[in-house]
């Protein structure tokens, strides 16, 4: 729901992870919401937001904004490292997202088949 598309010109993939860690917090925010736990496969982005020390990548000035945002926007929040073995939605997710055209109407009431048959997966293998 929180972004599709492509982002052209990138610096690098800490710059993807950044801006897409920005829109879904955006998203979070104008839903209302109040707590959030940000999950991640990008372990720098959890050692950025856990770290007090001035960001000194390309990538400083969206860093301060995703903590600026995080530490004044939310009455809890916090940053989970999970690998890519538990983030398999969220990649078939992105995959989907890159082949949206920006501008079409989203469609956050259903869960395509596909995802929906991964999240079932995912939660038999939890228990």
């Amino acid at each position: 729901m929180t972004g599709r598309g492509r982002i052209n010109h990138l610096l690098s993939s800490f710059q993807a992870e950044v801006i897409a860690c920005l829109q879904g917090i955006q998203t979070a925010l104008n839903l209302g919401i109040g707590k959030l736990i940000l999950e991640t496969d990008a372990l720098l982005i959890k050692q950025a937001l856990a770290s007090t020390e001035v960001c000194d990548r390309r990538e400083e000035g969206l860093v301060n904004e995703l903590k600026f945002l995080v530490s004044t926007s939310f009455i809890h929040f916090e940053c989970v490292f999970r690998g890519r073995d538990c983030n398999r939605v969220a990649h078939e997710l992105a995959s989907l997202g890159y082949d949206c055209v920006e501008g079409n109407e989203l469609i956050s009431s259903s869960i395509p088949e596909h995802i929906a048959v991964i999240v079932a997966a995912d939660l038999s293998a939890d228990k």
